[in-house]
């Protein structure tokens, strides 16, 4: 440019000065709602949003602050309800979720925070909570093959589950569930999300709230499978028998399940009350009822 200046006439020169200076300028935006209130301030450079940009409610309280670079997010946003109170904290890093997230309720209580690293993936532990402050959910962070620990809690503070998902979204692995008591409620298996049984043997196990065995069996997709077994709270044998499942044609999962074959159910003595066929939920064939020897 000052070659061409030397060559060229002082009013042309400066023009041309002028002009390449405004080509990389920024450019302040204000867009405003019908009744003529600021909705939105922030700087355009080359055509993209680029630094600080503020958005506002109608009534002229601040709805949200955003940084951006080169038309991304980046850096912290905040976001804000129409009484002025914090709704979100949210960070990026190049249009990518970086750093810390939190999100609030109306009322300003926190229901969640979790930290993400520069690629967008989750780090560190994260925590939701019940609207008295209680935790809700905690889950820790990845291993490198994508399996992260999580624990669930009752109101009152009682862990109600524990177990491990895969890829943050799919149960897998051993889950255990607790009543408010403490006292386990159920135990197994679960692949993809779906409950199949207990790790190795493959079977699943139901508790009473006093902590005895109440069934345990297998399952496929959340179908009960095969054999189960039923008890009373007394640890006698209640019933026992077969599930058989139904599974779709396409895709091989178990859609449905029904009672069939032998069955035997029991008094709470642990003698014989009833036994006979099911096939496909219904009872065929010839049944066999008998007395409690103690009604006698």
């Amino acid at each position: 440019m000052i070659q061409i200046c030397i060559v060229l006439k002082p009013r042309l020169c400066l023009l041309l000065l002028l002009l390449s200076t405004l080509t990389h300028a920024q450019t302040l935006k204000i867009d405003s709602y019908p009744n003529g209130q600021k909705k939105a301030v922030g700087d355009i450079k080359d055509g993209k949003r680029d630094g600080d940009w503020t958005w506002y409610y109608s009534n002229g309280k601040i709805a949200k602050t955003q940084t951006y670079y080169k038309g991304q997010l980046h850096a912290e946003e905040r976001e804000y309800n129409e009484q002025g109170q914090l709704l979100s904290i949210r960070n990026y890093y190049r249009g990518t979720k970086a750093g810390y997230w939190e999100q609030r309720d109306s009322l300003g209580r926190l229901e969640w925070y979790r930290e993400y690293d520069s690629n967008g993936k989750q780090k560190g532990v994260s925590k939701s909570f019940y609207s008295n402050g209680k935790v809700r959910c905690v889950t820790y962070e990845a291993n490198k093959d994508g399996y992260s620990r999580v624990q669930h809690f009752y109101k009152n503070g009682v862990l109600e589950s524990e177990g491990e998902y895969y890829d943050t979204y799919a149960k897998t692995g051993v889950w255990i569930y607790y009543y408010s008591n403490g006292n386990i409620k159920e135990k197994g298996y679960c692949y993809t999300g779906r409950c199949y049984g207990i790790y190795k043997s493959y079977r699943w196990e139901h508790y009473y709230e006093c902590g005895k065995l109440e069934s345990t069996g297998s399952y496929c997709d959340d179908y009960r499978e095969g054999q189960w077994l039923f008890y009373y709270k007394n640890g006698k044998l209640r019933a026992k028998g077969s599930y058989m499942t139904i599974r779709d044609e396409e895709y091989g999962e178990c859609t449905q399940s029904y009672k069939d074959g032998h069955w035997e159910e029991f008094f709470e003595s642990g003698a014989l009350k009833s036994s006979g066929n099911y096939s496909e939920g219904e009872k065929i064939g010839e049944w066999f009822y008998y007395k409690d020897s103690r009604d006698e």
